[in-house]
């Protein structure tokens, strides 16, 4: 508690680095227990009344108009102060002084024994994260409240180290859970995914020997309730079958086969005559039906249908995609753009989280748009102004990767970026390279030199190829008269594939 501007002299006075004082002799006593600096709300009362003649009563009006911090009341109370602590022999200056501390304090005060409290916590939490780090996080990331404290959670397990096993549906249970070094996501962060449901899904699973062995297995074994079509799909969005060894898409697609499955297994289950009657090799009801073959999510996509039940980007994020594109063509993450000096221009891409549009419109009818853009290592505000805003607007969506050019400013603690230009991240490359660049020895493979050739042809197109020939003496660089490339993912992942990720650049 209290302002933070005195947190260094409080510790150096602790320390004995910094001399002791108080305002006034006579209240040595009720500030001395904290080194001469006001800390809680009692201490505030007890100066008034030491100081100005307050009783216990009239000191706690003060502590409240104080915390009220409006400009009519605080300049009543200042008055009242001196004028009290006049009559009460202290000088207009010490009076003035005295009471700039209490103003000072005022938003930022607790009383003692909420402090102790805190306090308290403080320190078994602390205690916690230190000794128990993993089980610390699980229990936080259990209890989050929003999107936005989970994604933060999982900021903190990357830093120490822990890590985030998607969920599954042979090992999670409702809770994050730690699981050997890391932790494992909760079905309960599942959206569509209600607790009697997933309670369902653990009984089973214990009932069965504690493991599904494929997908027939879930859905011939689970309640039919499990098998809603939210809930289900859920679960296949989430990954939760992944270790199922089936793909994704296959299970999505295949739904209503399974449900009707499962229901002709609880029809025949019903019906005694199925039962005891029924050629199980020929009447076909009860037979496992064959899965829809379809081609595999596209990466984004996987990552959409994961982050839509999730909240969160778990076995990726879109920016992965554009690696290249960020190393060159931005500033560096959104992290240390922040730490960036006001004023600085810089260039930053990332996903749009949100996307606000101000009602007010400026002189020339024109409307702001207000952007929360986030990378893997922190977020931004984007300000786009009124003639911006309108020349760029389609290039912003929520949930689009795009990227921003525009100076940073300061917005009460924190920077903020104002947009002079937005463009779509997927169309920053054809946009802004001037070359790609492949690096290899003279002697190298003949070989792999014919691939590189074959795959040149294929990609044909405008951006300039330069060559890196490197020999012991020297590096030779070259620009091919025969070959300009189209600078795509799949040729430049192509062509790493054959001389290394280091020898393939673009700039």
């Amino acid at each position: 508690p209290g302002p933070m501007k005195y947190i260094d002299s409080y510790i150096a006075r602790k320390c004995g680095s910094e001399k002791v004082s108080y305002p006034h002799p006579d209240v040595e006593d009720v500030l001395k227990g904290t080194y001469g600096i006001a800390v809680y709300q009692e201490q505030i009362m007890l100066l008034a009344q030491r100081l100005a003649g307050y009783s216990l009563g009239q000191a706690d009006i003060l502590r409240r108009a104080i915390g009220k911090k409006k400009a009519e009341i605080m300049a009543q109370q200042r008055d009242n102060f001196i004028e009290k602590a006049v009559k009460k022999g202290l000088s207009q200056k010490m009076a003035k002084k005295v009471f700039d501390i209490i103003e000072e304090f005022a938003g930022y005060g607790f009383n003692k024994s909420h402090s102790t409290a805190y306090a308290v916590l403080a320190y078994q939490t602390g205690y916690l994260k230190y000794y128990y780090p993993k089980e610390f996080m699980a229990a936080n990331l259990t209890f989050a409240k929003s999107e936005k404290h989970t994604e933060e959670l999982m900021h903190e397990c990357k830093r120490l180290n822990i890590t985030i096993y998607p969920p599954d549906i042979n090992k999670s249970f409702e809770y994050f859970t730690v699981e050997g070094d890391g932790i494992r996501f909760g079905f309960g962060k599942i959206k569509n995914l209600g607790h009697s449901i997933i309670e369902s899904i653990v009984k089973t699973r214990n009932d069965i020997g504690g493991k599904f062995d494929g997908i027939f297995n879930f859905v011939e074994s689970v309640d039919g309730s499990v098998l809603n079509k939210k809930s289900f799909l859920a679960l296949v969005d989430s990954g939760a079958f992944d270790s199922l060894g089936v793909e994704r898409s296959v299970v999505y697609a295949s739904f209503e086969l399974l449900q009707r499955w499962h229901q002709q297994i609880e029809q025949q289950e019903k019906s005694l005559m199925d039962s005891l009657f029924a050629d199980d090799e020929n009447n076909g009801v009860g037979n496992k039906p064959h899965l829809i073959d379809i081609a595999p999510w596209q990466p984004l996509d996987r990552l959409k249908h994961e982050r839509d039940v999730l909240g969160v980007y778990l076995s990726g994020h879109p920016l992965d995609h554009f690696q290249d594109e960020l190393k060159t063509f931005t500033s560096g993450p959104i992290e240390n753009i922040l730490k960036s000096a006001p004023d600085s221009r810089v260039r930053v891409a990332g996903l749009v989280s949100s996307l606000s549009i101000s009602k007010k419109k400026n002189k020339d009818g024109k409307q702001t748009g207000i952007v929360i853009l986030q990378d893997i290592t922190a977020r931004i505000k984007v300000i786009i102004f009124g003639d911006v805003f309108e020349k760029y607007r389609s290039n912003i969506t929520k949930g689009g990767l795009v990227w921003f050019e525009g100076h940073l400013k300061t917005d009460i603690d924190s920077q903020i970026l104002i947009a002079e230009q937005v463009i779509p991240l997927g169309q920053i490359m054809k946009k802004f390279c001037k070359g790609i660049h492949i690096k290899f020895p003279a002697d190298e493979d003949r070989g792999k030199l014919k691939k590189i050739v074959t795959l040149l042809k294929k990609h044909n197109g405008d951006i300039p190829l330069n060559l890196h020939i490197e020999t012991k003496e020297k590096t030779y660089r070259a620009v091919s008269v025969d070959f300009s490339t189209n600078g795509s993912k799949s040729l430049i992942e192509k062509l790493r594939s054959i001389i290394g990720e280091e020898s393939v650049w673009i700039s």
